[in-house]
């Protein structure tokens, strides 16, 4: 079944808008399948429609264009500046072209948003370990694990920041943990950094 719920599959290049039941003029969602041309087309029509921006920006993550792909998601969080996933996505972006302060600005921004969201919790506590921001970092990783308590990489990323601040027996404690969660696990700097 097709998002409509209409026997088939969409393919690329099929444009799928669903519309506000009390206003079908007014398009809410692009679906991902659409394609570079649909969604250009959904913007000449609807400037401000925020999801076709974010769509676009993971087309072209999707092409490899970083720069792109974080050109649209800024714009997709522009117009709306409080959508926890189009802060993901520009956090990511960010991250892959190696701009780490912008990163973890946005980051901050999404636990503005979504303080319970453990993952932004684990990546900015990675941004901030790898900037020798070790306490933010250690308090990040400490909420990650309260607010996911089964997340090995959160854990291990606890166990990090204690031992980059000299406390090894709460490192070991946390790196052992992580492995009683998942034996073999290969608790290293590399995984996390």
């Amino acid at each position: 079944l097709d998002p409509l719920g209409r026997p088939g599959r969409l393919q690329m290049g099929d444009l799928v808008f669903l519309s506000a039941p009390n206003n079908p003029k007014q398009i809410v969602h692009v679906w991902l399948y659409a394609g570079d041309d649909a969604l250009i087309e959904a913007l000449r029509l609807r400037p401000e429609f925020a999801a076709a921006h974010n769509a676009l920006g993971q087309l072209a993550e999707q092409d490899g264009d970083l720069a792109a792909a974080q050109a649209w998601y800024a714009s997709a969080q522009a117009l709306e500046p409080f959508n926890p996933k189009f802060l993901r996505h520009l956090a990511q972006a960010y991250r892959r072209l190696q701009q780490p302060a912008a990163a973890a600005r946005v980051l901050e921004d999404l636990l503005t948003v979504s303080p319970q969201d453990s993952d932004a919790r684990y990546q900015l506590g990675v941004l901030q370990l790898q900037a020798n921001r070790v306490e933010s970092a250690l308090h990040n990783f400490q909420q990650a694990v309260n607010q996911a308590p089964r997340d090995v990489m959160a854990w291990n990323g606890l166990g990090l920041a204690y031992a980059r601040m000299g406390r090894l027996d709460d490192a070991a404690k946390a790196l052992d943990h992580a492995l009683t969660l998942e034996p073999g696990w290969n608790c290293s700097a590399e995984r996390t950094a």
